[in-house]
C-alpha cells in the first residue's frame, strides 16, 4: 500500500505507530515540507484528518495534541461534527466525522468495511457478514483461523470453518447444532480486536479490480 499510493502525484506516505508518538510528530513537520515555496508563513497551517469511520482518525489527533481532545470508541460515528483543534503556534487540526460513498458497489466493499466496524452493526446481518469473513480468511489468512482457534486444517467451506470454531468454542447446542450468531460475534468481534493478528481486507489490486470493473 505504501508504493501504491507513494506512487500518485503530489502524495506523501508515512505507515504509522500509535505507540510511536516522535514517529507521529513527524507528520506535522512532513506537512510542511509540501506547502507552497511563496506561502506566507504567518498564516496558520491547517491539517485535515479524513477518512473512513472507526480507523483512528481521532486517536491520531489525541497524539497529535499531547492530550484527549478527541474522543475514541471502537464504534463508527464517535465524532459527530468538525472540530478544529489547535496544536501549536499557528497550527491547527480539522477532526471530521466519518465518511463514506453514498453507494457502496459491488457488496464486497460492503462486507470488507462492516468488517472492520466502519459500519454500524445494526446496518447488516451478523450471521451473513461472519459467512463473508470466514471465506476471506480462509482464503488469505488460513494461519490466523489456525492459530487463534486451535484448529488442525482450515476448510475451504466458509459453513465449516465457521463450524470448526463453534466446536472449538463451545458454541453447539443440542444435537451438536453451532449457535451461528453466536459463532459470528466471536469471529467478528476478536477480528476487531486485532487478536487474529495483522490483516489487510483489501490489496492494492483488488482495488484496482474493484473499480474497473
Amino acid at each position: 500500500w505504501l508504493a501504491h499510493f507513494a506512487a500518485e502525484e503530489d502524495t506523501r506516505v508515512v505507515s504509522l505507530d500509535r505507540e510511536k508518538i516522535k514517529q507521529i510528530k513527524a507528520i506535522l513537520a512532513e506537512g510542511r515540507t509540501m506547502l507552497p515555496a511563496d506561502r506566507n508563513m504567518d498564516k496558520p497551517i491547517v491539517f485535515m484528518i479524513v477518512g473512513v469511520p472507526n480507523v483512528g482518525k481521532s486517536t491520531l489527533i489525541n497524539a497529535l495534541a499531547n492530550r484527549s481532545i478527541a474522543k475514541t470508541g471502537n464504534i463508527p460515528a464517535i465524532t459527530q461534527r468538525q472540530q478544529r483543534i489547535p496544536i501549536g503556534k499557528n497550527m491547527a487540526l480539522l477532526d471530521t466525522p466519518g465518511i463514506l460513498w453514498p453507494r457502496i458497489s459491488p457488496a464486497e466493499c460492503g462486507y470488507r468495511l462492516a468488517f472492520t466496524g466502519a459500519i454500524l452493526d445494526n446496518q447488516f446481518d451478523f450471521e451473513e457478514l461472519s459467512y463473508f469473513a470466514a471465506s476471506f480468511l480462509a482464503e488469505r489468512y488460513p494461519e490466523s483461523l489456525q492459530h487463534r482457534y486451535k484448529l488442525k486444517d482450515v476448510p475451504i467451506d466458509s459453513t465449516e470453518v465457521l463450524h470448526a470454531i463453534a466446536a472449538k468454542r463451545g458454541c453447539l447446542g443440542k444435537g451438536g447444532v453451532p449457535n451461528m450468531n453466536r459463532v459470528a460475534e466471536i469471529l467478528i468481534r476478536e477480528f476487531r480486536q486485532g487478536k487474529l493478528g495483522r490483516i489487510t481486507m483489501e490489496r492494492p489490486k483488488d482495488s484496482v479490480r474493484l473499480t474497473t470493473t
